[in-house]
């Protein structure tokens, strides 16, 4: 009988999550965390996020992307699938967009193309940070893009890592990105240093940006921030 009593309850709290418009994982999953944090430190960012990718789109997606992309990624993209904008604009990561599933497969697209192309003859100009995470290429075909600033550089997942790297880091890569920079050893890992970084002194509303830290792309900031190994 109690075991009814429970599933009775259960069935009921699902059933105002449903009113609501809530997902029982919506409270718990770290990119919620991090945007409501977000939303918190800078509440000018509500409303720039899209709604959540469907699951058709979430299928196109992992059908182009050859890697297993994190299940905190895809919970993210199912919550907001990039910016609400015209062009998927917004600058949720520090003046950074979070890209949505036609953004990531568009620069996924376009890197895994320059990489065929790239005959890798100035290998020895590219550097990463910390040394030898990051393989020293412009472009690989593991480098999965979620994040891009705009201007011809992505912050995304690399599956092919250096060395001393490791599957699933979180890296920079582009245009302008002559020295990568490992971020995080993960998504979730990304994402908390994301919110770690709201609270940080530099950080500060921007006009250009939305928010920033010490008003510049994000990875540059970093690369002040992190020590070198």
């Amino acid at each position: 009988m109690n075991s009814i009593y429970v599933l009775l309850a259960v069935v009921m709290l699902l059933a105002i999550a449903a009113i609501w418009g809530l997902r029982p994982s919506d409270q718990t999953s770290a990119w919620s965390q991090y945007t409501e944090a977000v939303y918190k430190a800078f509440p000018s960012q509500k409303g720039t996020l899209a709604r959540g990718a469907t699951d058709a789109q979430i299928d196109r997606l992992q059908a182009v992307i050859p890697h297993q992309l994190p299940p905190e990624l895809i919970a993210a993209l199912k919550l907001n699938n990039g910016g609400a904008g015209r062009h998927g604009d917004n600058t949720i990561f520090f003046g950074s967009q979070m890209l949505g599933v036609d953004g990531i497969i568009r620069d996924y697209q376009n890197w895994v193309l320059i990489s065929r192309e790239d005959p890798q003859d100035y290998a020895d100009a590219y550097t990463s940070a910390p040394h030898d995470t990051i393989k020293p290429m412009y472009a690989n075909s593991a480098w999965v893009p979620f994040g891009a600033d705009g201007a011809g550089n992505n912050i995304g997942i690399d599956f092919d890592p250096g060395p001393n790297g490791r599957s699933g880091q979180i890296i920079s890569f582009g245009a302008d990105e002559i020295e990568k920079l490992k971020i995080a050893d993960s998504y979730p890992e990304f994402l908390t240093l994301m919110q770690s970084l709201l609270t940080h002194p530099n950080t500060h509303a921007s006009e250009t940006r939305g928010f920033s830290l010490s008003d510049t792309y994000i990875v540059d900031a970093l690369k002040e921030l992190q020590p070198r190994k």
